[in-house]
């Protein structure tokens, strides 16, 4: 049958041959658009609040980075958490989590917390492979009645992290940029200064920022942050993988900010009242931070 379509193709004039090619390239399968990062997420309603647009713009930039993401295995039930019906005619709150993994990052994901005008939170967090020291991005955007408070950082892991001279002047000039922009956020809470790098962005708002100020400030933040991260996650890994001490570091600076979150987060007494104590602590340690469970579940972290 191939036989006898090349032997008709071939004996074809050339102005029968044009609708024939035609026909056959309208029948083809066409190639599909490249799955965008945001697409993970179809079961999720979309991002709402003061900070869906630092959601968007996260993974308008990992797909600008051409990071290819895998979605990461965390409990269903906890992607999607509401509130009752608040108490005192408080708005109800809505929280989401969107994760995902890719080659260098071992988990990756955004919590949004939309729960009106005085309760807005995004919690961002990129955990690497346990195979490097490449440092965490982590941003906490919180905004209360009181003010909004800010801290967005390159958290080190382990002594030493991969060197990348583009992206260490990135994050160079993204510190000296914003650090001049936000007002300062005050002492750094001792119990916690020891996750924290020396170019760690700390600010606190007044609660008369107005929203659109908010954003106009924070936004470029998270981006440039992200930017250089992301410039760093491009290197290519090293052809052999580090010292047996400093994957031990690695591990151990990964699991002890992990505990910490997971036993003494500061948010914990807010998600247990918007969602009750079982579910804020299953969200912290089987969703969030959740190294140390997979490690005493003997479940590879990587």
């Amino acid at each position: 049958e191939h036989h006898n379509v090349c032997v008709c193709v071939y004996m074809l004039q050339p102005y029968m041959l044009q609708p024939f090619l035609v026909a056959l390239a309208a029948a083809a399968p066409r190639a599909q658009p490249p799955l965008k990062a945001e697409a993970l997420y179809t079961g999720l309603p979309p991002a709402s609040g003061l900070y869906a647009p630092f959601v968007h713009r996260t993974f308008e930039l990992l797909d600008e980075a051409a990071v290819p993401l895998a979605p990461y295995p965390s409990p269903g039930d906890l992607q999607l958490l509401r509130s009752g019906d608040g108490h005192g005619g408080a708005t109800p709150a809505l929280l989401s989590v969107r994760a995902f993994s890719s080659e260098r990052l071992r988990h990756g994901r955004l919590l949004l917390l939309d729960g009106g005008p005085s309760l807005q939170v995004l919690n961002l967090c990129f955990f690497p492979r346990l195979d490097s020291a490449l440092p965490t991005l982590s941003a906490d955007l919180v905004t209360l009645p009181g003010g909004s408070l800010v801290a967005i950082d390159w958290q080190p892991n382990g002594p030493a992290r991969p060197h990348c001279a583009e992206a260490e002047a990135q994050l160079d000039a993204a510190y000296a940029k914003h650090r001049r922009r936000l007002p300062p956020g005050g002492p750094v809470p001792p119990d916690s200064a020891r996750f924290f790098s020396d170019r760690f962005l700390w600010s606190r708002l007044p609660a008369s920022t107005p929203p659109d100020e908010l954003v106009s400030l924070l936004l470029p933040a998270m981006e440039d942050y992200t930017r250089a991260y992301l410039r760093l996650l491009a290197d290519p890994p090293p052809p052999s993988p580090p010292p047996a001490s400093e994957l031990d570091a690695v591990l151990a600076a990964q699991l002890e900010y992990a505990t910490y979150r997971t036993e003494r987060d500061p948010a914990r007494p807010m998600l247990s009242r918007l969602f009750g104590e079982e579910a804020a602590g299953r969200l912290l340690r089987e969703s969030l931070f959740d190294l140390p469970l997979r490690l005493a579940r003997g479940e590879q972290a990587h």
